[in-house]
């Protein structure tokens, strides 16, 4: 069974650096051999063409001491003395080259063709001269016949000469035919060869690269999925085999989700402790406070007895909804919170939440104004209720005594903003975090953040719903909104 081998992405780059790389210096090791092969032989070519060059001059210039002495000796020409001088010396210049460059059986073959024309020399030192016309017709005859004599013995080393020339030229042969088209497709072998290591190599680089790419592709793209389906709260994928980094990413990426799965089952488990262990008994700490301040039991109570009643049973109530938003907040992250969504009257919402917040109002010397409207959205009544008496709460707390909050509806292409209006500039910096959790530990003196949470959590139920929330601020007026789609046209 083959195992497959996995590579970091350290590795897997020299890999495709080495590869090309290794392809290409065993090319070249393969070529620069063909190469001094090629080379070699035509060394060799030029070698033996020196050769016989030399071998060439050596015998003609045997022959051509043999007719310059003829010349000289037979027939009194002086020139052939000085001919003679000179291509002995020749001939001796070219035996010296032949000797330093030939091996030792073919200098043999040299050595027999200088015995043979040294001989040849020999025989023609006895030449004698023709006499003149002065002389008797049988002193002129004997000097011929002895000539004659002397070139019939000349024949014989003559014709060992032009053997062992023969010899010599026939035995060198073995290149000098074929050297220049075995050079001529060498060359042609090697543009053949580098065009196709240049194709083979970037095929070689392409094939690697997608093939490594792949696999990064692969793993980023099991990451991507990952990170999406845990965002939804969906299972993972099962983790990446290997060891490169990106299956290191993905083991600690599982790891740190079931980390924090365990983490968020301990989390639902201390908070429904939280909500059975201590809502329970502030709401009958809270039920007894209000006896005390209103009920039968404080009938005989001293007024300070119930102004304490009363103001530990409110400060105990906002304790109470505090703990009931963490908890909501917690469902909706858990995505555990269902929504029971109907059409509902937008103005209805509206007018709900002026009621329940007219009292706080009222204290606080704010009044508020809405001009009521028949839209209507498809969304669970409580919930946005919720959100809306939050938004209206916070512009409340935060506006002036005697000033005026106002609230507006407006259909805005697919959707329905409700904008609820405070009458003062609140600075940008102000605004940046109000619909984040325990934003009312960073509230300012210019905007009051609910410390129960409402204000996170109505931002929260409502991109549940698929609306959106945000500021806007003009000249004398700061506006904080929700948005909520319209239903679909039938």
């Amino acid at each position: 069974m083959s195992k497959s081998i996995h590579l970091n992405l350290y590795q897997r780059a020299i890999v495709l650096i080495a590869a090309p790389l290794a392809f290409g210096l065993i090319l070249a090791t393969v070529l620069l051999f063909l190469n001094q092969f090629y080379q070699q032989k035509v060394q060799e070519e030029v070698r033996t063409q020196e050769q016989i060059f030399h071998a060439n001059n050596f015998y003609v210039e045997c022959t051509g001491i043999i007719s310059s002495r003829i010349g000289a000796r037979v027939f009194s020409d002086e020139r052939g003395f000085y001919q003679e001088r000179a291509q002995k010396e020749d001939m001796e210049a070219d035996y010296k080259v032949l000797q330093t460059m030939t091996s030792p059986t073919e200098f043999a073959l040299v050595q027999k063709i200088f015995d043979a024309a040294k001989r040849v020399i020999m025989y023609s030192d006895a030449f004698v001269t023709v006499p003149g016309p002065t002389h008797s017709s049988i002193e002129r005859i004997q000097a011929l016949k002895s000539n004659f004599d002397i070139v019939k013995g000349v024949v014989e080393p003559l014709d060992e000469l032009s053997a062992s020339f023969r010899a010599f030229r026939n035995q060198e042969r073995f290149v000098s035919g074929e050297t220049a088209q075995e050079v001529e497709d060498f060359n042609a072998l090697i543009n053949m060869t580098l065009l196709s290591a240049l194709a083979i190599s970037i095929l070689l680089t392409l094939l690697l690269y997608f093939y490594f790419m792949r696999n990064i592709y692969t793993g980023m793209n099991s990451l991507i999925q990952n990170a999406q389906r845990f965002q939804s709260g969906q299972g993972l994928m099962p983790a990446m085999s290997g060891n490169d980094e990106i299956a290191q990413v993905d083991s600690a990426f599982h790891k740190m989700a079931s980390d924090l799965e365990a983490a968020n089952k301990f989390k639902q488990e201390m908070l429904s402790m939280v909500s059975h262990d201590l809502r329970t008994p502030l709401n009958a700490v809270t039920g007894y406070l209000s006896l005390v301040a209103e009920g039968p039991y404080g009938k005989n109570a001293p007024a300070v007895i119930k102004d304490k009643a009363a103001l530990y049973e409110e400060q105990l109530f906002n304790v109470v909804k505090l703990i009931n938003s963490v908890l909501d907040s917690e469902k909706i992250e858990a995505g555990a919170m269902e929504l029971g969504k109907r059409s509902i009257y937008v103005e209805t919402i509206v007018e709900k939440a002026i009621e329940e917040l007219q009292e706080l109002a009222d204290k606080l010397q704010v009044s508020i104004a809405f001009t009521p409207t028949e839209l209507e959205v498809e969304a669970d009544p409580h919930r946005i209720g919720q959100a809306m008496k939050a938004f209206l709460e916070t512009a409340i707390c935060s506006t002036p005594a005697g000033k005026q909050v106002n609230i507006e509806l407006r259909p805005i292409e697919t959707n329905i903003k409700f904008f609820v209006a405070i009458p003062k500039l609140i600075a940008t910096s102000s605004l940046d975090s109000i619909f984040e959790r325990y934003a009312e530990s960073r509230s300012s003196s210019d905007i009051r953040v609910p410390m129960d949470q409402s204000l996170a959590l109505a931002a929260a139920i409502v991109k549940l719903h698929g609306g959106e929330v945000g500021t806007s601020t003009e000249v004398e007026e700061t506006k904080l909104w929700f948005s909520l789609p319209l239903p679909p046209q039938s």
